[in-house]
């Protein structure tokens, strides 16, 4: 089974503009899944270094929430 969602942020609390992103669960069976994410962006002010850092936190954030979705599907 496959779950997918896209979006976009139209209000940046964040410092980027034209933000879209693509998330993907695939389910592996026995408890597992896949989880893909795409993104992108354009800095607003700062590097996409310093960007990919702060995202990362959210993205980390979002696949806990889904990974226990996900479970208690199960």
């Amino acid at each position: 089974m496959l779950y997918s969602f896209n979006y976009i942020i139209q209000s940046y609390p964040l410092p980027v503009s034209n933000y879209v992103g693509e998330v993907q669960v695939k389910s592996l069976g026995d408890n597992l899944a896949q989880q893909t994410w795409r993104g992108t962006y354009q800095p607003v002010g700062v590097s996409a270094e310093v960007v990919d850092g702060i995202l990362q936190g959210f993205y980390d954030a979002i696949a806990g929430r889904i990974g226990e979705l996900h479970t208690r599907r199960k």
